[in-house]
C-alpha cells in the first residue's frame, strides 16, 4: 500500500515510468512527513523538475537523481548486487534541495557503490541524449527497419532471413532495443527538444556518409571510420574503470525478488 509505505519514510524514491511521476506524487503529497526527501532514478531531469517542483509539499525536499546503470532487462529480477558499483550517479539539485538533503542522497548512492556527480538538469539531458537516449532510439529504429525489410525490398530479403542470418554486429548494435518500451517512450517524449537536436545532427552525418559512398570517396570514409573507431576505443578504455558488465553467469544466478 503506497500510503503505508510512505508513513514515517525519510526518503521516497520514484522509480516508475516518468509519465507517472506527477500523479504518484500528487496522490501522496498530503501524506508525506515533514522533512521527507523525494528523489527519483529517471533518465530525464529537466522535465521531471518542471513537472514536480510545484507539487513538492512545504517542508519536504526534492533531490532528483539518475544512476547510469542497468541492462536492457527490466524489473526486480533483473537486479544484481553489483548493479551500481563503479557506475556514475548524477544528482541535479533544485531550489527545493538543501545541503543536508543532497548529502543524504549522495551518501546513499555512495553506499551502493556509485560515483556521484552534480550536474544541472539541462546539462544532464543534453549529455544523456547522445550517450544513452540516441543509442536506444537508433537501436529500435534499426530493428524496425529490419522488420520492414521484406516489404521495403519487395521480397528480395525476407524477415526470416534477417532473423536467421543476424550477425554479431546486428545483435550488438540492437541489444538495448530489448529495453522496456514504456520507459523509453517516456524518455524520448520527455527529452524531445534535445532529441530533435541530436536526431538532426545524426541525420546530417548519415547524409555525409551516404554521399561519400555514392561518390566512391574512400578517403573520407576511411578517415571517418578511423576517427570514430579511436573515439570508441577511448570510451571503452575510460569505461573499464567505471563499469561492471554482468556476465551470463551473473544473470543466470539471479534469485527472485523477495521483500525480505
Amino acid at each position: 500500500d503506497i500510503y503505508e509505505a510512505i508513513t514515517k519514510a525519510d526518503i521516497v524514491m520514484l522509480a516508475t515510468p516518468i509519465s507517472t511521476y506527477g500523479d504518484i506524487l500528487s496522490s501522496i503529497a498530503n501524506n508525506l512527513e515533514q522533512g521527507t526527501i523525494i528523489t527519483d532514478v529517471g533518465s530525464v531531469k529537466q522535465k521531471v523538475v518542471d513537472d514536480l517542483i510545484d507539487i513538492i509539499p512545504s517542508g519536504c525536499y526534492f533531490v532528483p537523481a539518475h544512476p547510469i546503470s542497468g541492462t536492457e532487462k527490466s524489473g526486480p529480477k533483473a537486479g544484481f548486487a553489483e548493479l551500481f558499483e563503479n557506475r556514475f550517479c548524477i544528482i541535479c539539485p533544485t531550489n527545493k534541495s538543501d545541503d543536508n538533503s543532497i548529502n543524504i542522497i549522495k551518501n546513499m548512492w555512495n553506499e551502493l557503490g556509485a560515483n556521484v556527480e552534480m550536474i544541472d538538469p539541462q546539462h544532464h539531458d543534453k549529455a544523456l541524449a547522445i550517450t544513452s537516449h540516441m543509442p536506444h532510439l537508433i537501436a529500435y529504429a534499426l530493428v524496425g527497419t529490419a522488420q520492414n525489410v521484406e516489404q521495403n525490398l519487395q521480397g528480395e530479403v525476407s524477415t526470416n532471413e534477417v532473423i536467421k542470418y543476424s550477425a554479431g554486429g546486428f545483435r550488438d548494435a540492437t541489444r538495448v532495443a530489448g529495453s522496456d518500451p514504456t520507459m523509453w517512450r517516456d524518455i524520448f517524449i520527455a527529452n524531445k527538444d534535445v532529441m530533435n537536436e541530436m536526431i538532426n545532427l545524426f541525420s546530417k552525418d548519415l547524409e555525409k556518409l551516404q554521399s561519400a559512398i555514392n561518390n566512391n570517396d574512400g578517403e573520407y570514409i576511411f578517415e571517418w571510420l578511423s576517427r570514430t573507431r579511436e573515439i570508441r576505443k577511448r570510451v571503452i578504455e575510460a569505461g573499464q574503470a567505471n563499469y561492471y558488465d554482468p556476465t551470463e553467469d551473473d544473470i543466470a544466478s539471479l534469485t527472485p525478488y523477495s521483500q525480505d
